[in-house]
């Protein structure tokens, strides 16, 4: 048995240490502590320090452990100044902000009083003092910010914020001689981050005449060599050094870099969004670990050549934890972000039949109508996503599936609902809600004879804080989604149209300055959740927009973020897997945004646990009550028991993350879901939606009389033509 155990032992060591030498580890610190964040880490020979917000991390052979406790110092993490009571004093001064080492010896650094500790044996042992005017800019009175720290031959390298409010952009190195306690600063500029090199060698980044990554040497003066030119805009993150070999992240690309200057991709991270400061570190044994959030990832860029992952190019953005545990339950592929600053960039890669493009997340209304119609998405032919597919709502399945094929999988839904405080509706007796925009202007001109006065805080609806021209954009949209033909075209000269306008003309004296009203809307016109939120226990309700007119149905427009394959990609298994993870791992308010058989609600998971507490003081404060003989105290005690009821009452409202109710009156609403994605006008950000918005600017920013609507029509008429023309 013991034979058994001890083999067992050997086998479980050995899979640790061919996933930390795959690389393919990615530490999750909330598993040591709920909100923690990583803020700074290194290597002390093959242990991983990493500070959080809560503590010291050491990860060595596969295991995660807290080496230092620092949740007591949480609370003082930020306080410039030192507590006047001395316990708060004695854990103030532990508040240490960042580590480093110098190879042998872990050490951290409170950003205020500049104690030095030695970390050691799960204590912070104070080692030495920095002088105060490092940290502290005297003149000013302000702490200044420590960008970065590397210790190197006995000496500490501190990068600075400014030192001066007037240039806030402003670096500065300081040095500080362990030895002789003396501190120099370097006369560089420009720079943005520090690493260590190898020997007496100091890695900085500078950014100002050249953009560049340059070697310094400690012990001479500071002499200088240039590693690297960078070219254009980028901008590395977590310089580290391996082997002689300067290593840094950029563009979800781990790249080593020899002393020819030539760069190698060893390794793939899924961050989109690097900072330039962050402090990363190496391992002798070649694994580069990289800070993000409340993860660390881990990569093995020891062995020879590049790396070896299918490589899979997304235009458009994904939530960043999807990429990250996709990456961790598929390490053999890697998905990067391709640069993107609009969807014409995103229509004009598929146009051209970019085979480094795999995949796409694009708008309907927008960019994915061209690429569907074009041909140019693949078809996703797995099984299981079209079955699932097959059951989303009839508006969403109209747009992703072209007859039996699948083209894509939406990973967001953006509604043009409208929201009703309901709560304080029915507690004012407004009646019922307006269906149409009539309707909504006789509630306006109620609100404002009878109850304006009475309710100072409220307003009726948002609209009348938006002025005549945001209120006939928001027509003009609603109109072209119900009018807009198959084939684009448009027209606003119609009776419908210049009734609406005129409609606007003589009720825009509700929305004149006299009239202004700032107080909390009880009828907003966007979505502020699914069927039921809660803002200061009022209920929040979901409510279909108005109709244009008497008589019509009222209805939902949406829009929807498609996630699709380009047809030029040459790796199209790989990017179906990846399609399929996103539809499976949808949040789960998406999910029951989309699929309309989702009809169980979903009940919070700390709501028994904190109303357990909750019942408990209360029953204790009652009982108190219940003995208490002293008057005064009784008062006391009924607040305290008011207080808690009410915080009682308050969880009870946060019962449900997805409420029975809230299921109820989404699905009714939903039933009404059109997405306009064939529309060259419905889309926020298309070309025609804003242009026809500009006309609306031209003719209403200062109000609309009856006059003007023929000239707004004919205007609006002479652009929808326009647009319609360009598009065919």
């Amino acid at each position: 048995m013991k034979k058994l155990c001890a083999v067992l032992v050997l086998l479980v060591l050995l899979v640790a240490a061919v996933a930390f030498a795959e690389g393919d580890v990615a530490l999750n610190l909330t598993q040591v502590h709920d909100y923690e964040v990583a803020d700074s880490l290194c290597y002390v020979g093959d242990t991983l320090y990493i500070l959080g917000t809560y503590g010291v991390y050491a990860y060595q052979g596969g295991e995660l452990s807290t080496a230092i406790d620092l949740s007591d110092t949480y609370l003082y993490r930020y306080n410039q100044e030192r507590p006047e009571d001395e316990t708060e004093a004695s854990i103030w001064e532990k508040a240490i902000s960042v580590i480093f080492t110098d190879g042998q010896t872990l050490y951290g650094l409170q950003p205020y009083s500049g104690q030095i500790f030695q970390l050691t044996e799960g204590k912070l042992e104070p080692y030495t003092q920095l002088p105060e005017d490092i940290l502290y800019v005297q003149s000013d009175d302000f702490y200044r910010e420590i960008k970065g720290t590397t210790m190197n031959n006995g000496k500490l390298f501190l990068l600075l914020g400014t030192d001066n409010y007037n240039e806030y952009d402003k670096t500065e190195l300081a040095i500080f001689d362990f030895a002789t306690q003396d501190v120099m600063y370097s006369g560089i500029t420009g720079i943005q981050s520090i690493a260590q090199g190898e020997g007496c060698d100091l890695i900085i980044y500078t950014q100002g005449d050249e953009n560049a990554i340059w070697k310094y040497n400690a012990n001479s003066d500071m002499n200088e060599s240039e590693v690297m030119k960078l070219e254009g805009m980028e901008a590395p993150s977590g310089i580290a050094f391996h082997q002689g070999k300067l290593v840094y992240f950029a563009d979800n690309r781990v790249y080593e870099v020899d002393e020819a200057g030539n760069r190698l991709v060893k390794a793939y991270i899924p961050v989109q969004y690097a900072m330039v400061n962050t402090r990363a570190a190496c391992s002798e044994a070649g694994v580069y670990a990289y800070p993000y959030a409340n993860r660390v990832f881990l990569r093995d860029i020891s062995k020879d050549g590049e790396a070896t992952q299918t490589v899979l190019t997304l235009m458009g953005s994904v939530s960043p934890d999807m990429l990250v545990n996709f990456s961790i339950e598929h390490p053999d592929v890697a998905v990067v972000s391709a640069q993107t600053l609009n969807s014409s960039e995103i229509q004009q890669a598929a146009l051209s039949g970019d085979d480094s493009i795999d995949l796409f997340v694009v708008s309907a209304p927008g960019s994915y109508t061209a690429l569907k119609e074009k041909g140019y998405l693949a078809a996703i032919d797995n099984e299981s996503l079209c079955a699932d597919a097959k059951t989303l709502y009839p508006a969403i399945q109209n747009v992703i599936f072209d007859g039996e094929t699948l083209l894509g999988y939406p990973i967001s839904l953006m509604l043009d609902s409208w929201t009703v405080n309901e709560t304080q509706w029915k507690n004012m007796e407004l009646g019922e809600y307006p269906t149409t925009y009539a309707e909504l202007f006789d509630k306006i001109k109620v609100w404002l004879d009878e109850y304006a006065l009475d309710y100072p805080d409220y307003t009726l609806a948002d609209i009348q804080q938006m002025g005549i021209d945001g209120l006939v954009t928001m027509m003009v949209k609603a109109y072209v989604a119900q009018n807009e033909n198959e084939d684009g075209q448009i027209s606003f000269d119609t009776e419908e149209f210049h009734s609406l306008m005129a409609l606007v003309a003589q009720n825009q004296q509700l929305f004149a300055e006299e009239n202004e009203q700032w107080g909390m809307p009880l009828i907003s016109s966007y979505y502020m959740g699914f069927g039921i939120t809660y803002a200061d226990r009022d209920a929040m309700v979901m409510m279909l927009p108005p109709t244009l007119e008497k008589g019509q149905q009222q209805t939902l427009n949406a829009n929807i973020d498609v996630m699709c394959i380009s047809a030029s990609s040459k790796k199209q298994e790989a990017a179906k897997a990846f399609v399929a993870y996103c539809a499976e791992h949808l949040d789960q308010m998406t999910q029951y945004e989309i699929h309309p058989s989702l009809t169980a609600p979903v009940e919070s998971t700390t709501y028994k646990a904190r109303l357990e507490t909750l019942n408990s003081e209360l029953n204790d404060l009652q009982d108190r009550y219940a003995k208490e003989e002293n008057e005064e105290k009784k008062y006391t005690l009924e607040d305290e028991i008011t207080a808690k009821q009410e915080m009682i009452a308050s969880v009870e409202d946060g019962k449900w993350v997805i409420s029975p109710e809230s299921i109820e009156i989404y699905r009714k609403a939903a039933e009404q879901m059109t997405i306009p994605y064939q529309s060259k006008f419905s889309s926020n950000g298309s070309d025609g939606f804003g242009m026809l918005s500009d006309v609306v600017l031209q003719y209403c920013a200062d109000g609309l009389e009856e006059s003007e609507v023929n000239a707004l029509i004919h205007e609006l008429n002479r652009v929808a033509d326009m647009v319609y023309m360009e598009n065919h």
